[in-house]
């Protein structure tokens, strides 16, 4: 078995993997007809004895840089059989045979407490361990996304994290998750308008926003009584800043009220996150 995987859960009372019941190889010593390479299995596996999450039963042959993620229920603990009942493969009566067993993973976070030894070549991992490249070290050929000259990836949007084979995956499926973050501001709002006085229109410049996705802009012109001296995410209290009422548009025209008072403009950017807010400097003393 080369290169495969399986994802459906097993139950049984016995001799169950997630990948093959049972593998048997009792061909001369060390010929190794009968191999499991780089493969994997995800679905949970449950039985009484000889139960591992890729392998049930192991009788000679080889396994290696291959991994079972999947929960293993073990309900009959009997000595010998529970070293393999948690683990990768199980089998104590062979004779005359030759088994090896190397670079070989199993989740340990999902073990359940009848099954407490490890089948000698195969280690333990936390789930964690097992979505993280530094545990996959030679002779293991694998990479973070998906490149051509390697068996192995781990591509986190797809298998739950778990390494995929590549030459089973798309490469164009093998991304990074893209992280939902609000509007980012990179070019700060401002006024334009060459008059400050009553009766003026004054127009609001945006700025620049970046988004994963075009964000909604609105907008609030303020009247304040000290001047903001620039922009920034908050109006401090001091400057006696009131939000105009009904001046929700790209412009505005400054009233009597504005005369000897300073105008800053406010930009909330939204997208499917969340927004941010920006305020402009303010404008020079309307005369």
């Amino acid at each position: 078995i080369d290169r495969s995987f399986a994802t459906g859960n097993v139950s049984g009372p016995g001799r169950n993997g997630g990948l093959v019941g049972d593998v048997e190889d009792t061909s001369a010593v060390d010929a190794f007809v009968v191999h499991v390479r780089d493969s994997y299995a995800t679905g949970s596996v449950n039985g009484d004895v000889k139960v591992g999450s890729l392998i049930g039963a192991l009788c000679g042959g080889e396994v290696s840089t291959s991994y079972g993620a999947g929960a293993i229920v073990v309900s009959v603990s009997n000595g010998g059989s529970a070293i393999g009942a948690h683990d990768i493969a199980w089998e104590a009566d062979c004779p005359g045979v030759t088994e090896t067993v190397a670079n070989v993973f199993w989740n340990s976070t999902t073990l359940n407490s009848a099954a407490t030894s490890d089948f000698i070549g195969a280690t333990g991992k936390t789930t964690s361990e097992l979505k993280t490249l530094a545990t996959f070290t030679s002779p293991w050929s694998i990479a973070t996304l998906w490149q051509a000259d390697k068996v192995w990836a781990i591509c986190p949007t797809l298998n739950s994290g778990y390494p995929v084979l590549t030459s089973l995956t798309l490469q164009a499926s093998c991304v990074l998750p893209v992280v939902a973050v609000k509007p980012v501001n990179t070019v700060k709002p401002t006024i334009a308008g060459s008059k400050k006085k009553v009766g003026a229109k004054l127009t609001a410049v945006k700025g620049n926003w970046t988004s994963a996705a075009t964000p909604t802009i609105a907008y609030q012109w303020y009247r304040c009584t000290k001047p903001l001296s620039a922009a920034a995410t908050t109006i401090r209290a001091n400057l006696k800043c009131s939000a105009i009422a009904r001046a929700t548009a790209a412009s505005y025209k400054l009233a009597k009220t504005d005369k000897k008072k300073y105008i800053v403009l406010k930009v909330t950017a939204t997208n499917a996150t969340g927004s941010t807010v920006y305020y402009s400097k303010a404008s020079t003393k309307i005369s």
